[in-house]
């Protein structure tokens, strides 16, 4: 969008066009927060089911005979070690994350389409409305990018492009 005038002159295709953009880009955003929550939610069952299961089978081992007590107690700290990696890497809190994003980024890419088909076909609304409208959307599509940089991003040091 180089040095563009959003007046009716144009017949509002400057307006619609920078509309569609972050309509595009907000789009862009859900697919990877929806992708993120997924691969978040996998991880949370790749992780806590092995652990689970091998506390079960320590357990199971210990009381089976007094000579499994070394090999029960090497399965229980492996299966503390995965406990312990699932507790750090907080699989579920990652997933809802997320999924909140992604929830955001879909409501306002709706919004934008909604304008879009509604709104920027009036050059009453496009000369009066419009501009303060696309400002608007700017405004939330900067906080979304803030916010899918907090919490996980930071640690994952992932803060780039869906």
């Amino acid at each position: 969008m180089a040095n563009r005038s959003f007046g009716v002159d144009d017949g509002g295709a400057a307006m619609k066009e920078a509309l569609a953009e972050i309509h595009t880009r907000a789009q862009g955003w859900r697919i990877y927060h929806t992708r993120r929550a997924i691969a978040w939610n996998y991880a949370y069952y790749l992780i806590g089911l092995p652990a689970a299961a091998l506390a079960a089978v320590a357990g199971a081992t210990a009381l089976a005979s007094a000579g499994g007590r070394v090999t029960a107690g090497v399965i229980a700290l492996v299966s503390a070690g995965i406990a312990a990696t699932a507790t750090f890497l907080d699989c579920k809190s990652r997933q809802g994350h997320h999924s909140s994003l992604s929830a955001m980024w879909q409501a306002l890419a709706n919004e934008i389409r909604v304008t879009i088909l509604v709104d920027a076909n009036r050059a009453h609304w496009i000369s009066e409305e419009g501009r303060a409208v696309l400002s608007t959307y700017l405004e939330r599509e900067h906080s979304l990018l803030v916010s899918s940089t907090t919490g996980d991003q930071r640690a994952e040091g992932n803060a780039g492009k869906p």
